[in-house]
């Protein structure tokens, strides 16, 4: 017998975000029971089961945020409506609700909870309930939306400045939005290098609208001058004051500026040498017997002395470089320079890649080339 006779009652559906690390996998048929065990039949005069709005788009979303919504389920229809526990999109999808009967005229209210724990830009999920009404015999409630991170920051990922002037100061700009918060202040903007300025300026409705955002800020970057020949990179960290239900948090994001600056010198090397990047590849080699790799510097425009290192800086500090002028190379304006890049022997076996290179400082005696940046990936065992 079925027990509810309520005019408006409601349960809680609670949704699952289908998830790799969950086991969770879509189109399951049936969720907890077969077809034939929740099959209602259709008796006597039909009723007209009618779900008002079953598509609830609740815009976007965080991660980890719970939203919920109130469906409603009416009878339309001149006979009794029975309802049941029905399959969903998800295995993983906990309905806390089992069967109730309506009479003529009679609703539900039902309530839908979902917690996603991904970043997912078509987030969409359902349940269903099963019916005696003969045309609908399965009737649905869905969620649909984004689920975003809190933040946007745009361009993604590391924030590519190209070549650079060592002489001129180098502007770059870019974008930090939310489509899920409204209520956000900036805290603090910081680099660890001097040489990098921040201005945030707040976007206005035009701009809001092209990102889709609620609340969003424009990046307006300046590189000053004084930064060494080779790689630059730095990481620029934004710290926020983020008001919700539970007052106010602090919310911390970053992204990382990278550059390369070209002096009076090019450096020419074997395979794995990368000239754009300053950066040598070695192979993986024995830790015990280390690795030497040669390289050619031609330097233009020396009016002094030859340049020598008068110091090397190297994280870790099994690495060294060095610097000899090549006396019988004669060309006008030009000299060539033979460096050395050694990873010295009986050195730790280390792992160095493209996201965590060795790096290796190298100061000179001359204005001219000053200090170098050199990046190191390598895999020695």
């Amino acid at each position: 017998m079925l027990r509810n006779k309520h005019t408006i009652f409601s349960c809680i559906l609670v949704l699952g975000l289908v998830s790799f690390f969950s086991g969770c996998k879509d189109d399951l048929s049936v969720n907890e029971q077969t077809q034939s065990e929740i099959d209602l039949k259709p008796s006597g005069t039909p009723p007209q089961a009618v779900v008002v709005d079953g598509i609830y788009d609740f815009g976007s979303m965080e991660v980890d945020q719970t939203l919920s919504h109130e469906f409603v389920i009416k009878n339309e229809g001149e006979g009794v409506l029975q309802l049941k526990k029905g399959r969903s999109t998800c295995k993983c999808t906990v309905v806390n609700f089992e069967e109730a009967e309506l009479a003529p005229g009679e609703s539900i209210s039902i309530l839908l909870e979902w917690t996603p724990k991904a970043i997912d830009p078509s987030f969409s999920h359902a349940g269903y309930l099963k019916t005696n009404d003969p045309v609908n015999e399965e009737i649905s409630i869905a969620v649909t939306g984004r689920v975003d991170s809190a933040f946007e920051i745009l361009p993604a990922g590391t924030w590519d400045l190209g070549e650079l002037e060592r002489e001129k100061t180098s502007e770059f700009n870019g974008t930090i939005s939310s489509r899920v918060l409204d209520k956000f202040e900036i805290k603090e903007v910081t680099s660890d290098n001097p040489l990098v300025t921040i201005e945030l300026i707040p976007m206005n409705q035009e701009q809001l609208a092209e990102h889709g955002a609620k609340k969003g800020y424009l990046i307006k970057g300046v590189l000053a001058t004084g930064s060494p020949l080779g790689i630059f990179k730095e990481q620029v960290t934004l710290k926020f004051d983020i008001e919700g239900k539970d007052g106010q948090k602090e919310s911390v994001t970053r992204f990382t500026v990278e550059g390369f600056y070209t002096g009076p010198y090019q450096i020419v090397g074997p395979a794995g040498w990368a000239t754009g990047k300053m950066t040598m590849r070695f192979r993986r080699f024995s830790a015990k017997e280390g690795k030497i790799v040669k390289l050619s510097m031609f330097v233009r425009g020396n009016t002094g002395p030859a340049i020598e290192i008068t110091e090397v800086i190297s994280q870790p500090d099994f690495m060294n470089v060095t610097l000899k002028k090549d006396e019988s190379f004669k060309a006008k304006n030009r000299e060539r320079y033979q460096m050395t890049i050694e990873v010295k022997p009986n050195s730790p076996a280390a792992q160095f890649y493209k996201e965590n290179p060795a790096i290796i400082k190298v100061v000179t005696n001359n204005p001219l080339i000053g200090t170098m940046s050199i990046r190191v990936q390598m895999i020695s065992y």
